[in-house]
């Protein structure tokens, strides 16, 4: 995992393994996140906009993958065990991110 930022979150007791990932070229930075020991139920976004385009991101990315990995399984758990659609969008440090493909 690029960087070192990705762990384990517990939401209501269902434990999330989440994992910076780079998508495309090696330019596009995401997250990878299961429900820890299985990869079939697992999804993995890219942020829009890009994260290096903001100053904190580039000092703080562990937070800012554990920040990501907090939101997406709230939503996992609205939506009866599904992870959000691609255009969902999450806050992370006062900035909202499209999550897409």
């Amino acid at each position: 995992m690029p960087g070192g930022c990705g762990g384990k979150i517990t939401i209501d007791g269902t434990v999330f393994e989440y994992s910076e990932s780079q998508i495309g070229n090696g330019r596009s930075r995401g997250i990878k996140i299961s429900l820890e020991g299985t990869q079939n139920s697992s999804s993995e976004y890219k942020f829009n906009p890009n994260p290096h385009l903001n100053p904190w991101y580039n000092k703080n990315q562990p937070e800012f993958y554990h920040e990501a990995a907090t939101r997406i399984p709230e939503t996992w758990k609205k939506n009866n065990g599904i992870f959000p659609w691609y255009g969902y969008k999450i806050t992370i440090n006062n900035t909202e991110y499209k999550l897409v493909d």
